[in-house]
């Protein structure tokens, strides 16, 4: 059986425990093929949709 090599490996953080380990696994698969590693931090947009919500009723409130 023929072992699968990685040139290029791309993994995706947004501070999560999971993110953390999946990390790890990617910097220790890019180590074992001398691959390039190339990380991206993932930001949740929905979160901001609520927080602009609250805040645009809290502006926008007329006495």
């Amino acid at each position: 059986m023929s072992q699968i090599i990685y040139n290029n490996i791309l993994v995706g953080v947004d501070g999560s425990k999971e993110s953390e380990n999946a990390f790890d696994k990617a910097v220790a698969i890019a180590k074992r093929n001398e691959a390039k590693l190339f990380m991206t931090h993932i930001v949740d947009v929905r979160s901001f949709a609520t927080v602009e919500a609250v805040y645009k009723k809290t502006v926008l409130r007329t006495p």
